[in-house]
């Protein structure tokens, strides 16, 4: 009897609240709305997977309601609630006002993601104590609402800060500021007490503190060509984060190692999948980056790590069935192996995805066209993949103009061939070495600074080693030393040191050419002429910088971030 009093009671108040929602909530016109819903997009992307991001819906100052902000699942319908009064209390953190809302945001967005509404326990953790529930059972509601709200700080934290906000270190300040201005309670029933909520987002805040350093050697590593070391960093942060980009990464890690170890005859065309063909395709012989080279005969590794990219690349597809990137990559695994068949129907798949979401503009990306084209000439079919060859083009797909000549070349007539004298070899050596030029402008590396820090002070930097990540034989050594705006990072590998000075989304500071967060990739051209060589990622860029040793990463169109390198060869 006392059950059914008690959910009579939560649905009139549901009831209630739904009655009066369209007097008290902000038009979806208004510019707070619009801020708000923006950033929770933004956190959104990071981790959506296939799910449709909640609804969001915001309370006005004059509304009686105060929700701070929650997540809420009602019968399928997932919708976000936040106060206006929340928002004007993160404007008082200045320029942190946007990291300030992505901390919390980001927090409900974790519940979501987590699937917490379908978590016993959650719901009886909110209940007042009016109700009448049992002490045992408010504890254990208690402790289990804990372990959420912790889980719910992690993911939401290192989601915020892979879509390009500070969340992690500023946390703690905001629960703080909301206790303050909400006037609660230390000690709310039902509810870890401020202490214990503040002490935990503490500490997870070290957690992601830990971990970002990692993600930035995982990055600069695999753009830097370690393949291996890259893809171990991936992994150790796949073992506590499980994302869609991390095991995308994980992927194309073990597809590069792969491609390192195939004789270039049989991968004359340059795929999509890989950061640096040309460096493949003008050396002389394949090297092996793996730390059991020898143990096993070549055909053995190659087919092992396309497997492992397999695996990995299969379960993005799991998280995500319209990853783009994990498709490409899937039909490059499988035109490297010799499926080519296969290859083209991973492509066919994603373009009739693609054409089912009325969202996605343009049709199949450039890359996707090019690696179609390049298993349909690796198959025979010449005729068929002549369109895709040249719309990649179009669309300036990985070394488009290279890959379109190759399957110009490769398609002449017979006698054309016989007039053509010039050896493929010769060809390809002589087509890069004229059209593959480091363009970049002759910028001294020693003029670059990161928050008034040049890159070689880190030599002389006291580093503690913060993580040590195990490989067969050796282990990748990574350190970090943090500052408000800027990471300084240690990586210490088999043969030699590299030191990383990264700017965090925060940083308000200019290159020594002019270059910012927020730069448009046209003006970074412009300042430091067109890069090395770039890298396109899942939802970036990275375009690389040898003379200035510098990556930035481009994201919209715009800089998000950049680091400075630094290699230091050991004896």
């Amino acid at each position: 009897m006392k059950n059914k009093i008690l959910y009579f009671l939560l649905f009139m108040c549901m009831a209630s609240l739904k009655t009066n929602a369209q007097d008290i909530l902000l038009p979806s016109s208004h510019y707070k709305f619009k801020v708000v819903e923006k950033v929770c997009e933004k956190i959104a992307k990071v981790r959506e997977y296939d799910r449709i991001v909640p609804e969001l819906k915001m309370y006005a100052k004059q509304s009686k309601t105060q929700v701070i902000a929650q997540f809420v699942a009602v019968n399928g319908h997932q919708i976000i609630y936040v106060d206006e009064k929340l928002y004007d209390l993160c404007a008082k953190f200045g320029a942190d006002s946007l990291n300030a809302l992505a901390c919390i945001l980001g927090h409900e967005l974790a519940h979501y993601t987590q699937n917490h509404q379908y978590k016993d326990g959650f719901f009886a953790g909110l209940l007042p104590s009016s109700f009448g529930i049992p002490k045992g059972i408010r504890k254990s509601a208690k402790d289990q609402k804990m372990k959420l709200e912790i889980e719910a700080d992690y993911y939401g934290l290192l989601q915020g800060y892979l879509a390009g906000y500070s969340t992690y270190q500023l946390l703690p300040k905001v629960l703080k500021k909301i206790y303050e201005e909400y006037k609660l309670s230390e000690q709310l029933d039902g509810y870890p007490t401020k202490n214990e909520r503040i002490s935990a987002a503490e500490k997870t805040a070290q957690e992601i503190e830990t971990l970002v350093p990692i993600f930035n050697a995982g990055k600069f590593l695999y753009l830097s060509k370690n393949y291996e070391d890259a893809g171990a960093c991936f992994q150790y942060i796949s073992n506590t984060f499980t994302d869609r980009d991390i095991a995308n990464n994980i992927g194309v890690s073990a597809l590069a190692q792969a491609m390192m170890l195939m004789e270039k005859e049989n991968v004359y065309f340059a795929y999509p999948c890989e950061l640096d063909a040309s460096g493949r395709l003008l050396s002389s012989t394949a090297r092996s980056t793996l730390s059991n080279d020898g143990k096993k005969d070549k055909k053995q590794q190659i087919k092992d790590l396309l497997k492992r990219a397999e695996t990995h690349l299969e379960q993005v597809l799991k998280l995500d069935k319209a990853y783009t990137a994990a498709h490409i990559n899937l039909a490059c695994k499988y035109s490297l192996e010799g499926n080519h068949a296969f290859a083209v129907g991973y492509i066919n798949k994603l373009e009739k995805i693609l054409a089912e979401d009325p969202s996605i503009k343009g049709g199949l990306p450039a890359n996707a066209h090019l690696i179609r084209g390049i298993a349909l000439a690796k198959n025979n079919q010449l005729d068929e993949a002549k369109s895709d060859f040249e719309t990649a083009a179009k669309k300036k797909a990985f070394m488009a103009d290279y890959n379109l000549a190759l399957y110009n070349k490769i398609n002449q007539s017979f006698l054309e061939k016989l007039f053509d004298i010039t050896d493929l070899k010769e060809w390809i050596t002589d087509f890069i070495a004229e059209n593959q030029k480091d363009n970049s402008k002759f910028i001294p590396a020693k003029g670059e600074t990161i928050d008034n820090t040049p890159i070689q002070t880190l030599l002389k930097e006291k580093f503690e080693t913060n993580t040590s990540i195990q490989l067969a034989g050796r282990a990748i050594n990574i350190a970090c030393v943090n500052t408000e705006v800027a990471d300084k990072i240690k990586i210490r590998l088999f043969d030699k040191n590299v030191y990383l000075l990264a700017t965090k989304p925060n940083y308000m500071g200019k290159t020594s050419q002019g270059m910012a967060i927020g730069t448009t990739k046209n003006q970074l051209i412009a300042a430091y002429g067109n890069p090395s060589y770039v890298q396109a990622g899942s939802n970036a860029e990275f375009y690389f910088y040898e003379k200035v040793k510098m990556i930035v990463e481009v994201s919209e169109g715009k800089v998000k971030n950049w680091m400075l390198y630094y290699i230091e060869v050991r004896n």
